[in-house]
């Protein structure tokens, strides 16, 4: 999937929520999925879903610690935390 020539569209279509793949992958705890698409260098690392929240908060709050490290490490924004109301910080 990576490897093939995807329209730059792709890595950014908002489905349910308004929430891109990566976003999807960050709140579902799918690790190795956030990991190769952030070597992808393709992906925005902190996109807001239609609640204002941000994967790094939406990984944290249901539970994906490992996820939020990877975020973190990537420079991964914590934003206002939307509905669910987290921050960075938290």
């Amino acid at each position: 999937l990576l490897s093939s020539p995807l329209p730059p569209s792709a890595l950014e279509h908002r489905g349910e929520y308004d929430c891109t793949p990566f976003f999807a992958a960050c709140q579902n705890g799918h690790v190795m999925v956030v990991s190769l698409l952030l070597r992808t260098r393709k992906v925005r690392v902190w996109p807001l879903n239609r609640f204002g929240e941000t994967p790094l908060v939406m990984a944290c709050y249901k539970g994906h610690a490992e996820g939020g490290t990877l975020l973190l490490g990537e420079g991964g924004e914590g934003g206002e935390g939307g509905e669910v109301g987290l921050t960075r910080a938290d």
